[in-house]
């Protein structure tokens, strides 16, 4: 049935059509067989109208919780084979001390061989030399450094899959020192000569090792790079696995014309290739600024504080635990004014910077991530949907506000529907700005420190 029917008149018809006579009696007809139409069926104007809740049934709510309690807390561990550049060096900054990064790596050959005979008759290797490059420096570029290298007495696990961490035993899998070197880590490559005694080894092609590099593997273990430890200042250096090689240059008696040539051994780690390299860290918090820097003694304690640091490198993180209370009070609000249901806007915790200055904004941690479990991996709602590119999250430090802001309006959602009882969080850099050397001090447990604010509406259930 037409239940809307735009109305119009006989005489503007006739001003628009030029009819008259039998044509205007038709005319007529229709029109009135229309409104007949139309008029079968009853409007209701207020059709829908129950479906939108009045201001009796909806009302709309904020609150700001400022009795949150923050512990400081370290890392034990975190995922490194994903970095773009392991860290190799060692560097002592004001907040967490000393920070000592060496390297573990698997090579293969370049080219995998088609045949075993890869050296050719009576083989005699000449030198070997080691290129690594450096692709960043951190911290003082013109201090020297004493290079180690050694062999492994280990394999690395098995698949590619297996994750490689900070906290990687690595002192219980190093076999004999192959090689030491003195380098200054400004130079875009550090290049030294390795025994030829070293290289032997690789003169023996049984099993098909040239063949395939997970066979290469099985036989030839990985190798450990690492420097000698500082007290200040200090550098880190960021290797890149891509452009680092060895090449073992060699003769052979061949026949008619003998070979002077070399073979090249790769350390690339891209996802076409089967290399692992990750970087291993050690921390010694005790050599931190007791001015400027973190108490180790307060570390993993219950200690509340009224300020707490987030280093990068698997370093120092901060806990903030949401007063369970708080968010009680939000729902025995709602429901002593007759509201069953909550539903959460928006909810940021914010981080005041507690220290302002602009070499203590240069060194701060890019973005800031929140963990339930830090070493395990595992992120809160609202970061983890951050992780897949798909939140408001947010996280970047705002220099001229002074603060991080978080969004947490899922997580909070969670906890007033009952559905989490998660109530401490970890602050963390995020895994972007994890793989290189960066911190910052922020406002805890005190007047000015962080606060969490929600945006919420109640619902008055319709029944």
């Amino acid at each position: 049935m037409w239940t809307n029917i735009t109305p119009f008149t006989m005489k503007s018809y006739q001003a628009k059509t030029n009819l008259s006579g039998r044509g205007v009696t038709a005319v007529t007809g229709i029109a009135a067989l229309i409104f007949s139409l139309a008029s079968c069926t009853k409007v209701d104007n207020e059709l829908g109208g129950g479906m939108i809740p009045d201001d009796a049934r909806m009302l709309l709510a904020s609150e700001t919780i400022t009795d949150l309690t923050c512990y400081q807390g370290a890392a034990d561990s975190v995922i490194t084979d994903n970095w773009t550049y392991p860290l190799l060096g060692s560097m002592v900054s004001q907040m967490d001390g000393l920070t000592d990064c060496s390297v573990v790596a698997q090579y293969s050959p370049w080219y995998i061989q088609s045949q075993d005979s890869v050296w050719g008759d009576n083989p005699v290797i000449d030198s070997v030399k080691l290129e690594l490059a450096v692709a960043t420096v951190h911290g003082d570029s013109t201090s020297a450094v004493t290079v180690s290298i050694y062999d492994m007495i280990e394999n690395l696990p098995y698949t590619k899959d297996s994750v490689r961490l900070s906290s990687y035993p690595v002192q219980d899998k190093i076999g004999s020192l192959i090689h030491s070197f003195d380098a200054v880590p400004s130079s875009t490559t550090l290049t030294t000569y390795l025994p030829v005694d070293y290289a032997k080894r690789f003169l023996d092609t049984t099993g098909s090792v040239y063949h395939n590099d997970t066979l290469f593997h099985q036989k030839f273990k990985p190798i450990y790079f690492t420097t000698n430890s500082v007290t200040a200042k200090g550098t880190l250096m960021g290797i890149s696995p891509t452009n680092s090689l060895m090449y073992i240059y060699y003769h052979n008696q061949n026949k008619p014309k003998p070979d002077t040539t070399y073979i090249s051994f790769t350390f690339r780690n891209s996802s076409e290739w089967y290399n692992d390299a990750f970087t291993v860290i050690r921390h010694n918090y005790d050599y931190a600024d007791p001015l400027m820097g973190v108490n180790p003694t307060v570390i993993d304690s219950e200690e509340v504080q009224e300020s707490f640091f987030v280093t990068s490198l698997g370093g120092l993180t901060g806990k903030v635990v949401i007063d369970k209370a708080a968010i009680d009070r939000i729902k025995d609000k709602a429901k002593a004014m007759g509201y069953s249901q909550i539903s959460v806007n928006n909810a940021y915790l914010t981080f005041p910077v507690a220290r302002h200055s602009t070499p203590s904004f240069d060194y701060a941690c890019s973005e800031l991530g929140l963990y339930f479990d830090y070493n395990k991996a595992v992120p809160t709602s609202d970061y983890k949907a951050k992780l897949s590119g798909s939140s408001t999250f947010d996280g970047s430090l705002n220099r001229a506000l002074e603060r991080y802001r978080m969004d947490v309006s899922t997580h909070i959602q969670e906890l007033i529907s009952g559905k989490s009882d998660k109530y401490t969080i970890e602050v963390t850099p995020t895994s972007s700005a994890d793989a290189s050397p960066s911190g910052v001090q922020l406002a805890g447990t005190t007047t000015d420190g962080v606060k969490l604010s929600i945006v919420y509406t109640m619902i008055m259930s319709q029944e």
